[in-house]
């Protein structure tokens, strides 16, 4: 607790404080809208940053442009999968890496992660 500032009370149940007293939600967030506000006039170059903006940065993933889609076929090219053929059958951007089904000899496919820098399209 600062000193000469009293502790907030919090709230336990919709409209109401620790005591059960009602709670004027409307007044309350009018108070603090002010409170922002002084502060802002103390401190000019602070600005708040808007909820919304920070949800849709965190949940928009990076576009990464890749030269393979789903069902592509591919050479894996380095690591000891190398010269292995495969179909892509999945792709994720994020991470950089695609699902690579290779069939052996006896016709069984294998689902493969490999990253795309270690595949090429099969010409």
């Amino acid at each position: 607790e600062l000193k000469g500032e009293t502790a907030a009370k919090t709230t336990t149940a919709p409209n109401t404080d620790t005591d059960g007293d009602k709670v004027d939600v409307h007044k309350t967030a009018e108070t603090i809208k002010e409170m922002i506000d002084r502060f802002k006039f103390k401190y000019p170059s602070f600005e708040l940053a808007d909820a919304e903006d920070d949800k849709a940065e965190k949940t928009a993933p990076a576009k990464t442009e890749v030269a393979f889609e789903v069902g592509d076929s591919v050479v894996i090219k380095e690591g000891v999968l190398e010269n292995f053929e495969g179909t892509i059958s999945e792709i994720d951007t994020e991470a950089k890496t695609a699902v690579v089904n290779i069939t052996n000899m006896f016709g069984e496919s294998t689902p493969t992660t490999v990253e795309l820098s270690a595949i090429r399209k099969n010409s």
